[in-house]
């Protein structure tokens, strides 16, 4: 009865911040996973795994509610919250609910004009989560979905010198789709963790509507592999390849972009303690640290915390993320 209270909570709270979708997957949600770099897809386990791989909730073993927060750099990264709680199912399942909000700018060619202007995209999402385990000779094996209502909403800056999102205006228009990924995770043995996700697999080219100022965004599928090695119980180092097909998961007229190894590290220092480092791509590395099981008996009796931090680094710019994690 405990978990399913906690999970109708994580559900209310995700259902009061359900206005609008996701645009594209940037660097990621999860402190602890953007410290090691996003190289997530074959640790996938507890709450994070609603996000990086489905498949990982076979892994959680016992209710959780995470919130994420990108504390500076509002106006530069794209994700600035996260929001999920999730609760174990049976022996080898979990399922899991999840809210994003973010916001993303980039330049377009208008089609009236023929001039490049700058717009941003206001999004969120609700996404439902399920995985887990087999049976038998499928014991190691686990596979699990992502299926999201995501929404977008075009903005556009009031004049040509505005450059922040939060001084963007609403365009008016807005679209709205379902969309979904798929996930699996292998462990071929107690060291070897293998991991695969495939985001996006609707292939949503975006539509604003006929009199919108932009053309239609290509949302590409993107398939994305990862293994992870824990040479003991407390260090893992994985390694994935984000987006292997060597485009960019979305495409525009400005062009392609490119695709991303990351690599990530977290060794366990002491029980409570982690730290942690990674490349998230050729631009950007990232380092993190974690305090798990956190007790505040006088206030929370039967709630531990996992406090988790991540620096990420580049273009001359260092931006923090900060997660805090109740389990029950």
């Amino acid at each position: 009865m405990k978990k399913l209270i906690i999970l109708a909570i994580g559900i209310g709270l995700v259902i009061l911040n359900s206005s609008v979708g996701f645009s594209y997957f940037g660097p990621g949600v999860g402190a602890r996973a953007l410290g090691m770099g996003g190289a997530f897809v074959s640790v996938a386990e507890g709450i994070d795994a609603c996000y990086w791989n489905p498949a990982g909730l076979g892994n959680m073993k016992e209710a959780e509610v995470t919130i994420m927060r990108t504390i500076n750099n509002r106006d530069v990264m794209a994700y600035q919250e996260w929001l999920a709680a999730g609760t174990k199912i049976g022996d080898s399942g979990g399922l899991g609910v999840n809210y994003v909000h973010f916001k993303n700018a980039f330049q377009w060619t208008e089609k009236k004009t023929k001039k490049f202007a700058l717009y941003a995209v206001d999004d969120e999402w609700v996404g439902l989560s399920l995985g887990g385990y087999g049976g038998g000779r499928f014991k190691n094996l686990a596979m699990g979905v992502n299926l999201r209502n995501r929404s977008s909403s075009l903005l556009k800056p009031a004049t040509e010198t505005i450059s922040k999102w939060s001084e963007c205006e609403p365009t008016g228009y807005t679209v709205d789709f379902i969309e979904y990924d798929l996930g699996v995770l292998y462990h071929l043995n107690n060291k070897v963790s293998l991991g695969l996700i495939i985001q996006n697999c609707t292939e949503k080219a975006i539509k604003y509507g006929g009199d919108s100022p932009i053309d239609e965004f290509a949302w590409r599928r993107n398939i994305t592999p990862g293994v992870a090695w824990r040479p003991d119980k407390k260090t893992i180092f994985a390694i994935e390849c984000y987006n292997h097909i060597l485009e960019d998961v979305y495409t525009t007229k400005i062009g392609k972009g490119q695709s991303e190894v990351r690599i990530g590290f977290e060794r366990w220092c002491t029980d409570k303690i982690a730290v942690r480092a990674g490349l998230l791509s050729k631009y950007y590395h990232t380092i993190g640290f974690g305090v798990r099981e956190v007790e505040l008996k006088k206030f929370f009796p039967e709630i531990a915390f996992d406090i988790d931090y991540a620096l990420l680094e580049g273009h001359g710019m260092g931006t923090h993320f900060l997660s805090c994690t109740a389990k029950f």
